[in-house]
C-alpha cells in the first residue's frame, strides 16, 4: 500500500484534478474512502493526515501518479512516508471499528434479505457508539429489524443479496449476547477479533495494575498498524 501525507481537503481537491472520481464515504474508523473500482480506490487517514492507496499495484501507481503532478500544478508538495512509523489505535472503540471494516472487506456470500437486514442494523448500532462507549441495550424486545416478525419472509422465494461472511458470524455473536443484556466492551471487542479471525495476531500483557491489548508483530507488518488498548479486564 503506497502513501501520501497531506490535509483531507488537498485530497478531495487533488483527486478531483487528477480525474479520480466517486463518492467519499466516511469510513467506521473515522477515515475516509473513494472506492474507483470494487476493490481499489483512496483512503485517508484523519491520525496522520495521510492518503493510502489500496489495490491492485498497476492501479496504485496510476494513480499515485496522478495526484502527485495534481499536486505539483498547484504548488503544493508531497512526500512519500518512507518511515517506519505505524499509525496507532488506542481505544476500544477505534479498534472495533476497524474490525468491523475489515470484516465488511472480506468474502462475501448470498443471504437472504431479512437476514442481512437484521445484521446491518447491528452492525450500525456498534458504528453509532458514542465516544464513551456504553454498549446497546439489545433486548428480544428491541424495535424491527430485529423481532421475529421480521423474519416471516424467510420463504424459498425470499430474494438475496451478497454480504460479508465474517460480519454476519459477527452479528450473529452479538445477538446472542446482547439478547440476554447489555455488553461490556471488553466482550465486545473478544467477538470482535474471534469472528474476523485475528486472535494470533494479539496478546495480553500486563503492566503493573493496569491490562493492555497489543499487536504482534505480523499484525503490524500486515496492516501497517499498532495497537495498544487499555483493558478493564481480561479478554483470553
Amino acid at each position: 500500500m503506497m502513501h501520501l501525507s497531506y490535509s483531507f481537503d488537498t485530497v478531495r481537491k487533488m483527486a478531483k484534478k487528477a480525474g479520480i472520481s466517486g463518492l467519499w464515504q466516511r469510513q467506521l474508523n473515522r477515515r475516509w474512502r473513494l472506492a474507483v473500482t470494487e476493490h481499489a480506490g483512496l483512503e485517508w487517514s484523519p491520525t496522520r493526515a495521510k492518503l493510502l492507496f489500496y489495490g491492485p499495484s498497476d492501479l496504485q501507481g496510476e494513480w499515485k501518479a496522478a495526484i502527485e503532478k495534481a499536486l505539483k500544478s498547484e504548488l503544493i508538495v508531497a512526500h512519500d512516508d518512507k518511515s517506519d512509523e505505524l499509525e496507532e489505535i488506542l481505544t476500544i472503540s477505534d479498534l472495533v471499528g476497524w474490525l468491523i471494516q475489515y470484516m465488511q472487506a472480506g468474502e462475501k456470500c448470498d443471504y437472504l434479505t431479512p437476514v442481512v437486514d437484521c445484521a446491518e442494523y447491528l452492525v450500525r448500532e456498534f458504528s453509532d457508539l458514542d465516544d464513551d462507549y456504553d454498549m446497546p441495550a439489545f433486548l428480544m424486545w428491541s424495535p424491527p429489524p430485529c423481532l421475529g416478525s421480521n423474519f416471516v419472509q424467510l420463504t424459498r422465494t425470499c430474494p438475496t443479496r451478497p454480504y460479508s461472511s465474517m460480519l454476519m458470524d459477527w452479528a450473529g455473536r452479538m445477538y446472542h449476547e446482547l439478547s440476554l443484556a447489555e455488553l461490556p466492551p471488553e466482550d465486545a471487542l473478544k467477538h470482535t477479533i474471534k469472528a474476523a479471525g485475528l486472535e494470533n495476531l494479539f496478546r495480553q500483557k500486563e503492566k503493573g495494575s493496569k491490562i493492555w491489548l497489543m499487536s504482534r508483530r505480523k499484525f503490524e507488518e500486515r496492516f501497517r498498524l499498532r495497537v495498544r488498548v487499555e483493558l478493564a479486564s481480561s479478554i483470553w
